[in-house]
């Protein structure tokens, strides 16, 4: 079974404009190394209340953007949502820079809430890449 909590989620995102070229980028969880980890997040749940990461401590999660609801929250530019900015910014989570490119860009935290990886749109959530990792 499948150890981890996905939180696919529109109050993560919509289409990205603009798509640069940045490589996938996994980094082992043993180097993940944070400045700070995403129990310190709290953000708006589509359906509506508040997601708390930090009710998630103990727990892999995968967070996965996509379109629902594009208006609630920027992934780009100088807008961007907090939690995005700690999703793709080295600075932020002290792991790795991703540039959101598209629908459906999946990033993964260990149980310490600590960035392990970042996968590409074309990288399903089942595949083998991300489950081998779980």
């Amino acid at each position: 079974m499948i150890k981890a909590l996905a939180v696919s989620a529109a109050f993560l995102g919509c289409m990205a404009n603009n798509p640069t070229t940045t490589s996938d980028q996994n980094i082992p969880s043993s180097q993940a190394v944070s400045v700070s980890n995403i129990y310190d997040y709290k953000v708006e749940a589509l359906e509506g209340g508040t997601i708390n990461f930090a009710d998630f401590k103990g727990k892999k999660i995968l967070v996965v953007n996509t379109a629902s609801n594009c208006a609630k929250v920027s992934v780009k530019g100088e807008d961007m949502a907090p939690i995005y900015k700690w999703l793709t910014q080295k600075s932020q989570n002290g792991v790795l820079d991703a540039e959101i490119k598209w629908n459906f860009n999946k990033f993964l935290i260990d149980e310490n809430g600590n960035m392990v990886a970042y996968f590409p749109s074309k990288i399903t959530p089942l595949s083998e890449e991300i489950t081998s990792k779980l």
